[in-house]
Parts: C-alpha cells; structure tokens; sequence
C-alpha cells in the first residue's frame, strides 16, 4: 500500500510539472503577441513638466498593425476627469511628429473613473493610436516615443506613473 501512495505522488509531481510547463508556454504565447510595455514611475507621485517618459521601441515587422495604449496610474485624488499629455514620435530616419492629445480618465456627468480601481489607485489602459485606431509603422528600425505631461498644472498631482504599451494587432484568418 506505501509503495502505491509513492507512486501516486511520483505521478502527481509529474502532472504537477507538465501543468507549469504549459501554463509558462501559454503565458509565453501570450507575451510575444505584445510587443513592448514600460513605465516611467513619478517621485513623490507629482508629474513634473521636466518628467519626460522616454521609450525605445524596434519595430522589425512592417506588415503587421499596432495598437498603442497610454498607461497610466493615478491615486483616487487625482483632482481632473481628463489629461493632457505631448507624445513625440521619431522614427529610423530621423523624423519627429508631435501629437497633442486630450485623454478622458473620467465620465463627465458622473465623475465616475474609466480605468479600473484598486484600493486608493486607479489604473489606465487606453488606446492613443489616431483617432483610436491601429497604427501602421513603414519603415523598419528603432522608433524613439516620449511622452510629457501638458496640463496647465506643474507639477500634475496624484500620478504615479505613465507609460507605454505597444501590441500587434492579431489578424483574423479568412
């Protein structure tokens, strides 16, 4: 009978074994459908003008799409409904477009937070691509991203990070 037991062990080890294998392979899949992902944390939670959140990203694959999301996180006290934030974009041959943008953080008639709520903070994920929508890059290489905070306000209060995240776009089989 102790030597069936062992056994039974022996063979829930193993099972035990096989089943984080294909958890890592499957969260592996998952990781190498996203592209890139980074934040910039603030000091002492305030978002000064002079906070530039730098990212590197290399696109090798032209044809496919991207979504781009803006990152953020914020404490429950933030005192706005929306941000404004500068992204700079230049690209492998050394071209910068700049791009002013307003994200809604809030419901106007509600006040009611968009992201989602965990004890004192809340968390963002929103897509910044044009107009919503995915981003096309043409040329292959190293693209350069900032983003800077431009709110009337320095230094914006209650945030505590930004950043950027970058996913393919998954195209569904005809």
């Amino acid at each position: 009978m102790f030597c069936k037991f062992t056994d039974m062990n022996k063979q829930n080890k193993y099972l035990s074994i096989i089943g984080v294998v294909f958890i890592m392979l499957l969260l592996n899949a998952c990781i190498k459908g996203g592209a890139y992902q980074k934040e910039h944390f603030f000091k002492n939670r305030n978002w000064q003008y002079s906070d530039v959140c730098n990212y590197t990203v290399n696109i090798k694959d032209t044809s496919c799409k991207y979504n781009l999301f803006l990152l953020l996180k914020h404490t429950y006290k933030y005192p706005y409904s929306n941000i404004w934030v500068q992204l700079l974009n230049t690209n492998p041959k050394g071209r910068t477009d700049t791009l002013r943008l307003e994200v809604p953080l809030a419901l106007p008639t509600t006040g009611e937070w968009l992201g989602r709520r965990m004890h004192e903070i809340v968390e963002h994920k929103l897509n910044i691509g044009p107009n919503g929508n995915e981003l096309n890059f043409t040329i292959p290489g190293v693209y350069k991203l900032q983003i800077t905070q431009d709110m009337r306000v320095n230094p914006l209060p209650h945030v505590i990070s930004s950043g950027l995240a970058l996913e393919k776009v998954m195209q569904s089989k005809k």
